[in-house]
């Protein structure tokens, strides 16, 4: 009896964990609207991090057979620090303005997730918007949202939350806080997706073919029997 028991409490302590694990790895779903979602501390998801180039400013990082395009509001490249600011507490280089707005574009890259951290040298909020393509344009915009600041630079992910399903591809995000701030650590996921007919329609399909082909075989049976005939 005392082993049931010592089993059944490992086994609650083991449930109780993974309850724990679940729900601490779990992040906040800023804004979704069932083809996009923008989430704050997120999983990776199958990201691929993103090698920073050197030099100052930057203007596009090379990545796969595409491009990232990076941009203020001005159409100006970014600013880079070498060190980096001393409030910016992610890995990788921090990519920088002092105006209201970074825009973060693909070229070349079929974009399915991309996740960053954003900094800034005072406490501030910001507000995400992604720009997707799933046969039209669309966006999605959270609203504002805190905890950014000297000695936080929280991470965010704005996700395709179906790929093979909605063929939707991330074209551009915006990102807008203020005072002195940054984006950096980025990661990448992509996805390549090929239409696939549904089941009904393969049927149909299918049925057209054997309509023609036995219309075929009618129309060469009758002109045999008219031979017969005139012979």
């Amino acid at each position: 009896m005392r082993t049931s028991t010592n089993s059944l409490a490992s086994i609650c302590v083991l449930l109780a964990t993974s309850v724990f694990s679940i729900s601490a790895v779990a992040g906040t779903i800023l804004a979704n609207d069932g083809v996009v979602y923008i989430e704050a501390s997120p999983s990776p998801l199958n990201t691929t991090p993103v090698t920073d180039p050197i030099g100052n400013p930057i203007g596009s990082i090379a990545f796969g057979g595409g491009q990232i395009l990076l941009e203020d509001y001005a159409g100006n490249p970014l600013t880079t620090y070498d060190p980096n600011p001393t409030w910016w507490n992610a890995p990788g280089v921090a990519y920088t303005t002092t105006t209201h707005g970074i825009e973060i574009s693909f070229s070349n890259l079929n974009v399915t997730g991309f996740t960053f951290n954003i900094g800034a040298n005072q406490n501030a909020m910001a507000w995400i918007e992604a720009y997707y393509d799933d046969g039209s344009g669309n966006t999605l915009k959270t609203g504002w949202t805190g905890g950014i600041g000297p000695s936080s630079t929280p991470s965010y992910g704005v996700y395709v939350s179906q790929p093979s399903v909605s063929c939707a591809v991330i074209t551009k995000i915006v990102v807008d806080p203020t005072f002195e701030w940054g984006i950096g650590n980025f990661g990448i996921a992509e996805s390549s997706c090929s239409s696939v007919p549904e089941p009904g329609t393969t049927n149909l399909f299918g049925m057209g073919l054997l309509a023609i082909g036995f219309a075929q075989y009618m129309q060469s049976t009758r002109r045999k029997k008219l031979l017969v005939r005139n012979i």
